[in-house]
């Protein structure tokens, strides 16, 4: 389950919302963000790093990206590839939760995500700067009108 983050523009009008966090069909979104990374629909770098570790574990977990140079945000997923700390006790289909990640697996390959706009590293936004994030539009910074919890 996660929060959603709901925005209304006051420059322009516009209406935006966000999510983060996990969705209650998990495992639904762990194999289609796999598949995803795969078809390099993640970028370039995920699906070449995903291609080198085939058995390589994804947290499927929804997150907002975000540039504090620019305040420029992007919302997807951290695709960080995660290896088994013991590859015989994992098997091969299984769909690790957050919590399995942090307890058996290890990082293998840390995902970075640069700005569209200045091109340094973004980092996923704090609960601090999901509440004031730019509109998409017009790039005014907004406050948050409401949040909702999603599935």
């Amino acid at each position: 389950m996660g929060i959603g983050y709901n925005y209304k523009c006051k420059r322009c009008g516009r209406k935006y919302s966000v999510t983060v966090g996990l969705p209650s069909l998990y495992p639904q979104a762990y194999r289609e963000l796999r598949q995803q990374i795969w078809e390099y629909r993640q970028g370039l770098q995920p699906a070449r790093a995903f291609r080198l570790m085939p058995r390589a574990a994804v947290k499927a977990e929804r997150i907002v990206l975000y540039c504090e140079n620019e305040g420029h945000w992007l919302a997807g997923y951290d695709c960080t590839l995660y290896l088994p700390n013991d590859p015989e006790s994992i098997p091969k289909d299984e769909v690790p939760f957050p919590d399995d990640l942090e307890k058996d697996y290890h990082v293998a390959w840390e995902y970075k995500h640069r700005c569209g706009i200045c091109r340094k590293y973004m980092h996923t936004a704090t609960d601090e700067e999901l509440q004031h994030l730019q509109c998409p539009g017009c790039k005014m910074e907004n406050e948050a009108i409401g949040t909702f919890n999603w599935d």
